[in-house]
């Protein structure tokens, strides 16, 4: 989805201010990932008694 999103802003803007926001756009995403994982784990460990 991101892909096509950066694709269709080339067309518009030009490449670099699209593939800018779309790389942004991912690392945003991947902190957001590690963030829950983060979390999660947490919990486990919580819960498990560690």
């Amino acid at each position: 989805i991101i892909a096509i999103f950066g694709r269709l802003l080339a067309n518009e803007k030009g490449k670099i201010e699209a593939y800018t926001l779309t790389f942004c756009t991912f690392l945003a995403w991947r902190r957001q990932e590690g963030l829950a994982k983060e979390q999660q784990d947490r919990l486990i460990l919580q819960e498990g008694g560690f």
